[in-house]
């Protein structure tokens, strides 16, 4: 029998199929990974998203009193800022800084606190009916998040 120097026909097929084989195993696990990714990135700018209606759900919910805006005669001015007075009886304030910082500030303490950064933009709306509409945007890796929701605030006794 002569031996040959060359690899037969069948030994090519079978490395071709292990190659094709290990390359589609890892094909797979990159695509994969990068969708974990995609998807750790989105449940983080949700949950920011989410912390900052909390907040403001319940800053408002234990608010005593809406200093500001008071007027209900024109339910569709937009306003930029919320004034309100808290269990404590202090006045805060929650407002949209210059450089785009949600930022609340009570007024007797004296203190500051950044809520959230890269907030694109913040409004909201005093309704006839008491109730105040608010509208946070923010601009997250060229991705623009929003929070539209209406909340109540009445002149309610909190012990």
């Amino acid at each position: 029998m002569k031996k040959s120097k060359g690899f037969t026909l069948i030994e090519v097929l079978v490395a071709s199929l292990i190659l094709t084989t290990i390359f589609g195993f890892l094909t797979y696990g990159i695509v994969y990974i990068k969708d974990s990714f995609k998807l750790i990135a989105m449940s983080e700018r949700y949950s920011r998203l989410h912390y900052v209606q909390n907040f403001l759900e319940n800053e408002l919910y234990l608010a005593k009193d809406l200093v500001y805006p008071s007027d209900t005669k024109n339910p569709n001015q937009e306003h930029y800022k919320i004034l309100y007075v808290n269990k404590l009886g202090e006045l805060n304030m929650v407002f949209l800084t210059e450089d785009g910082v949600l930022s609340h500030y009570n007024l007797q303490k004296k203190s500051f606190r950044d809520i959230q950064s890269s907030v694109d933009s913040f409004h909201c709306k005093r309704k006839s009916n008491g109730n105040l509409e608010l509208y946070v945007s923010l601009a997250i890796n060229q991705e623009k998040l929003v929070i539209q929701y209406e909340t109540s605030i009445t002149n309610k006794e909190i012990y």
